[in-house]
């Protein structure tokens, strides 16, 4: 199972910048997971949020965002940041607007850059497009972004209701295009669920796991990725002893 540092994965640090970044590698994290849209000038810029206070980041141009958001960083800029540190470093791509993967070609035209990284997003046909283009790109169909909305008590009753037909429903779309690996909410996944998707050759992607308990947990069902906020703690139960290639 590989760690992989959510938006950086340290919460001394703002997320998505240079030092959370920097913080994922040094404490071992196997791959730093990252958000991307674009800028009203067409950058790639690593922000979670698709508003800032409301207003659409597409709205701002970079210099904009960056007067409102100091740590901002592109995608040149983050590139330059982690390869300074580990010119190996892994990365999941996650696309958080339909249109990001378009600016993200010139990127994977990098075939080592493309070994490298896992692109993400809840927009299947972003992903499409791209696996269309790189057949040998890893690609991740997130699902589950409505749990983070139910509260935490009830979570375990709304994944076992709602994971069956989410999980037939997702099976088929990514069947239909293309795409390997399921991007899944943890509260979704249970022992019938990984088997369902493992058995079926794809991949298993989980977010966002910070209870060590529920790693080994995920770890023993056979997640193949577990994403955390807190890397520097997963790092040393799982990195030294289970990272290696991406599946």
């Amino acid at each position: 199972m590989l760690v992989v540092a959510h938006r950086g994965g340290n919460p001394e640090d703002i997320e998505n910048s240079a030092a959370a970044f920097i913080h994922g590698i040094n404490v071992g994290a196997d791959l730093l997971e990252c958000d991307l849209q674009l800028s009203a000038d067409g950058q790639i810029v690593i922000y979670h949020n698709v508003k800032y206070y409301g207003t659409p980041v597409s709205s701002f141009t970079t210099d904009e965002l960056r007067g409102l958001i100091p740590t901002l960083l592109t995608m040149d800029e983050l590139l330059e940041v982690v390869h300074g540190v580990d010119p190996r470093v892994r990365l999941v791509l996650d696309l958080k607007t339909r249109d990001v993967d378009r600016a993200l070609v010139p990127y994977l035209e990098n075939a080592d850059l493309r070994s490298r990284v896992l692109v993400t997003s809840t927009f299947s046909f972003a992903l499409w497009r791209l696996k269309r283009r790189f057949p040998d790109l890893r690609t991740g169909l997130s699902r589950g972004a409505m749990m983070t909305r139910v509260p935490p008590r009830l979570r375990p009753l709304v994944g076992a209701l709602l994971g069956p037909p989410i999980q037939l429903f997702t099976l088929f779309q990514m069947r239909l295009l293309g795409i390997g690996t399921i991007a899944m909410q943890h509260h979704l996944l249970n022992d019938s669920a990984l088997r369902y998707f493992q058995s079926r050759g794809i991949r298993v992607y989980t977010w966002t796991v910070d209870d060590p308990e529920r790693a080994y947990e995920l770890r023993a069902l056979g997640v193949d990725y577990l994403t955390t906020n807190v890397p520097a703690l997963m790092a040393q139960y799982f990195s030294d002893q289970d990272g290696g290639s991406m599946p």
